[in-house]
């Protein structure tokens, strides 16, 4: 926290309820959701970086529209008469068409939230979150209008991942599909001449890093993989990738995949192949076919593209192998998305913890629970070292642990305007 002039936050995921958040408080009164009052934070940072008469770099991340679902009542009437449509590949119409590895992590084993029962309440309450997201950047920029620098300022709007809302079955996110990968990158730079322009290119945030380097005239470091995208901002017809890789590299290891996504196609390979199972691949027109309902790869017409493809995967976990971070054994993926080693060299090379979360997700998906079962704690574990009983607090009640940044401003020597970021 103290890296920064001015930081606001909680710790762990926070609270909806902005008064249960000990670094939000001060806005609790007047903004009781705290999607509103990390608007309100942003907005006197702004009133200070104004002062202080240089650039400045805000970043804002919103909690909305994590779980627990539960949006701002104040927009309770926004969407409570809509009536909302299943995609095509919504439950089992689009799960049975998918490999196994794919429905063996949690996101297909507990969609409870998106079940046929609740979806309509589910999606109501999943928009209106995001509604009060456009509603707090409404109040940023209106805040950037009033104090005059709204001209001089860069916004750029993204998110880490989108969610499947049911479609596949899937409940949640981080998988290669459309709903879960697939999140919002607007750039709103007033200097530009490609206004309301969208570009057909493919991106990431990780090329946002780069991007917010290029603004300010700073040099982007040699080891970056993103790509900066002020060339996009002067010509939308530009393109500053052929592919843009997509990894699953966390949870169940049945789940764990790359992806390679250009244009028009996406590709997924599962390495994958304890008990019994094959690796498997998807290919898929994402122009003709946003829904992934049509897997291309036995598809004799597409064998061009196909191979196509494979060599851009290929390209990439070769990269992998050769800068990939010995942290969190990142380098070991070097060898698992190898197309043409043997599931026998590769299996000692997935990490136990998430062989074991593999196990757990099985035995789940055999014995038809819907949640992890709770462990029971024996006697010792439920009493403190001086032999009294352990009594566990409410959330809101627990010391905070190390604060994890969600609001910050920094006044950075940058070259070149203002900078917001919200993520």
């Amino acid at each position: 926290m103290d890296s920064f002039d001015r930081w606001y936050g909680w710790t762990g995921q926070g609270y909806f309820d902005t008064k249960k958040n000990k670094y939000m408080v001060k806005f609790a009164e007047q903004y009781p959701h705290v999607t509103m009052a990390t608007a309100a934070a942003a907005c006197e940072f702004i009133d200070d970086a104004k002062k202080q008469d240089k650039p400045f770099c805000l970043s804002l991340s919103f909690k909305s529209s994590h779980k627990p679902f539960s949006p701002d009542p104040a927009y309770d009437d926004v969407y409570k008469d809509t009536v909302w449509k299943k995609r095509a590949n919504y439950d089992e119409g689009g799960a049975r068409k998918l490999p196994p590895q794919a429905k063996l992590g949690r996101q297909y084993l507990t969609i409870n939230d998106f079940a046929p029962e609740k979806y309509q309440e589910s999606m109501r309450k999943y928009n209106q979150l995001i509604y009060g997201i456009d509603q707090a950047v409404g109040k940023i920029t209106a805040k950037l209008a009033a104090e005059g620098i709204a001209d001089n300022t860069v916004i750029i709007y993204a998110t880490d991942n989108g969610y499947s809302c049911g479609s596949h079955g899937f409940g949640g996110k981080v998988l290669p599909y459309e709903g879960p990968s697939r999140g919002p990158m607007i750039i709103m730079d007033p200097r530009s001449n490609q206004a309301g322009e969208r570009s057909k290119g493919v991106s990431g945030n990780v090329d946002i890093h780069p991007t917010i380097c290029d603004l300010a005239g700073i040099a982007i470091p040699a080891k970056v993989d993103g790509k900066s995208l002020l060339p996009v901002l002067k010509d939308s017809e530009l393109r500053v990738r052929e592919a843009m890789p997509v990894f699953n590299f966390w949870g169940s290891a049945a789940t764990h995949e790359m992806t390679m996504v250009t244009e028009d196609y996406k590709y997924i390979y599962w390495y994958f192949e304890g008990d019994g199972m094959t690796a498997a691949e998807e290919l898929y027109h994402r122009q003709k076919d946003s829904a992934e309902m049509n897997n291309l790869v036995n598809n004799p017409e597409m064998e061009a593209k196909l191979e196509e493809m494979r060599k851009l995967f290929d390209t990439q976990v070769q990269h992998i192998r050769d800068h990939a971070m010995a942290d969190r054994n990142y380098s070991e993926y070097g060898k698992l998305l190898d197309r043409t080693l043997p599931w026998d060299e590769k299996k000692d090379h997935v990490q136990k913890t998430f062989m074991k979360n593999y196990v757990q997700m099985k035995d789940i998906a055999e014995n038809g629970q819907t949640k992890k079962p709770k462990k029971e704690k024996t006697a010792k574990e439920k009493k403190t070292k001086d032999g009294k009983e352990r009594v566990r607090k409410p959330k809101d009640q627990r010391e905070p642990r190390k604060a994890k940044e969600q609001v910050q401003g920094a006044n950075n020597e940058f070259k070149v305007g203002n900078v917001i970021s919200c993520f």
